[in-house]
């Protein structure tokens, strides 16, 4: 009976994966004919017991073959009347009964084998979720329409996870921000401090000199510039936590020529040369801010026109994973092992050499004296922001490559 027992194995496997409309076609058939198959035994069994009731009141010739005979209620003797309509009754009333139990039997079978499994799946990973606990994989042997939804619950589950990662991940790199705030204003409040304590204890006994005194006022200012650049840097980056992301369908042929335009007007006022080059068919429609790419965009190009050479190019390319790439690419030394550790830690600078042999190895603020790291670790956050990421590498060719990437759908 091996092979039976593989044939039902078959067939539970085949409804397991069947969708739920033709499964439950199939159960409803099935009931039907289950429930038509007892109807008529039932009917036949009574029909053989009238007969055989009926047999008692015949009087027919030995040689006369009657299929059918018709008794009077009248002729027959009390119990044998109520056993005939007895009879006559479970006729009338068993179709309705083994339709009920037909379709008893066929909605447990159909929850048990169809909806049950999914559901409790559903069910637990709710509360799991409720509790804020995205370890309960939602994944169901089941591949039809509900065996899909678990699926589609069990991404959404990952997918929460994917943004409780980045939420934190954005929440650790603001307090990096705001402790390394913290740590480059212990320098310039050090040192205003200590020419105000000698100011003040020579000053008075006139013991310091007024050129001396003029020399420690502008150093004194100096430091204090220093704490404004602070302060606007740490306007910028709060800024961040106001950025709400709101995608909007377009072509990249319309991101295109925004940079474009914004290229242009670069290489009218700049001994660079900027070229943009698009990797992708231009009708490509795709989903993003382009508000958060173009400040991205521009704080790449602060970097590099800063450390570039001679040259920037830029490259656009959308694939087919839905991430839209941008490449800022410039002609400079390129990043040393240090510069690619620590390229995107907030306030991390390198100098520039005099003869402008460098790359875009520091994360600085637009102001072109100092620089304060934190251009490209804004660069990060709005990538991440975006569902994207930012990365450094070296290009084959010399000089460095910043890429930023969104996700675009």
């Amino acid at each position: 009976m091996d092979w039976l027992e593989e044939m039902i194995e078959k067939i539970k496997n085949r409804m397991l994966h069947m969708s739920l409309k033709k499964s439950l076609s199939i159960y409803i058939f099935l009931a039907i004919i289950i429930v038509l198959i007892c109807y008529i035994t039932t009917v036949n069994i009574c029909d053989n017991w009238e007969n055989i009731i009926r047999q008692k009141y015949i009087k027919q010739e030995a040689n006369i073959d009657v299929a059918y005979y018709y008794i009077p209620e009248s002729m027959m003797n009390h119990t044998d009347k109520i056993l005939y309509n007895g009879l006559e009754g479970i006729k009338v009333i068993s179709l309705f009964i083994y339709a009920i139990i037909g379709i008893v039997v066929t909605s447990k079978l159909f929850y048990k084998h169809k909806l049950e499994e999914p559901f409790h799946l559903l069910q637990e990973e709710a509360r799991y979720i409720s509790r804020n606990d995205l370890t309960l994989e939602c994944s169901s042997s089941n591949t039809d329409e509900l065996g899909e939804l678990c699926t589609t619950f069990d991404q959404m589950r990952v997918q929460l996870i994917q943004n409780n990662q980045k939420m934190w991940n954005l929440m650790e790199e603001q307090r990096r921000i705001n402790a390394a705030f913290a740590h480059d204003l212990r320098t310039p409040l050090t040192v205003l401090y200590g020419y105000i304590d000698i100011i003040m204890k020579y000053y008075p006994q006139g013991k310091l000199r007024d050129d001396k005194l003029m020399d420690y006022m502008y150093r004194m200012q100096e430091q204090i510039v220093r704490l404004r650049s602070f302060s606007n840097t740490m306007k910028e980056v709060n800024r961040l936590e106001e950025i709400v992301i709101k995608k909007e369908e377009m072509a990249l042929k319309e991101l295109y020529n925004k940079i474009q335009n914004t290229v242009e007007i670069l290489n009218e006022q700049s001994r660079i040369t900027y070229t943009v080059e698009v990797l992708s068919d231009l009708n490509i429609n795709m989903v993003v801010d382009v508000r958060v790419i173009l400040e991205v965009f521009e704080n790449m190009i602060s970097n590099a026109k800063r450390y570039a050479r001679d040259r920037i190019d830029i490259m656009l390319e959308i694939i087919e994973e839905g991430e839209l790439l941008l490449y800022v690419r410039d002609d400079g030394r390129g990043f040393t092992k240090n510069e690619l550790r620590m390229a995107d830690k907030p306030y991390y600078t390198t100098s520039r050499k005099d003869n402008g042999d460098s790359s875009i190895v520091s994360l600085n603020s637009k102001e072109e004296g100092e620089h304060f790291g934190i251009g490209l670790t804004i660069c990060k956050v709005l990538c991440e922001m975006h569902g994207g990421s930012l990365s450094y590498m070296n290009s084959i060719e010399g000089g460095a490559i910043v890429l930023a990437t969104f996700y675009s759908k």
